[in-house]
């Protein structure tokens, strides 16, 4: 599949095996990569359509594997990793710069029969700066912050 933009530049291929998405590749701004590079660049950054180019790899049950991200001369900028239990519940995404430099992690620790989940998210020198309880009730109890 093949997607444009308005000015008819290409925007995102869309690879398929037996009819499920494999691979996206996103020329430019999406939503992935705006998450990461306000992450870790500076606010005043702001990218072009064709400067760089994220990959969206899946895994066979339409989850995201890994994203990698790109400058448009091939040089990693980062990636983010996806861990999905045996219930297709995410519970582990670390965030790296470059080519390993791991600088964001998040882990979800579920509670079997009870219906709320535990995200933690550490930053690059494993250190927790932020916690919350999700409950099934769509409440929040926010356990610790250090930003």
């Amino acid at each position: 599949d093949f997607e444009y933009f308005g000015d008819n530049l290409l925007a995102a291929i869309r690879e398929r095996e037996n009819g499920i998405i494999v691979k996206e590749t996103l020329y430019g701004n999406n939503k992935y990569s705006k998450n990461f590079y306000d992450f870790i660049f500076a606010s005043g950054f702001h990218t072009l359509n064709y400067d760089n180019f994220t990959e969206v790899h899946y895994e066979l049950n339409n989850k995201i594997n890994y994203i990698d991200f790109f400058t448009f001369n091939g040089v990693k900028i980062g990636s983010i990793y996806y861990k999905y239990d045996n219930l297709d519940r995410l519970i582990d995404e670390k965030w790296y710069k470059g080519e390993r430099l791991l600088i964001r992690e998040f882990s979800c620790f579920y509670e079997y029969g009870k219906g709320h989940y535990r995200v933690i998210e550490k930053n690059q020198y494993g250190e927790i700066v932020f916690q919350d309880i999700v409950t099934s009730k769509d409440s929040h109890l926010k356990l610790k912050e250090n930003k």
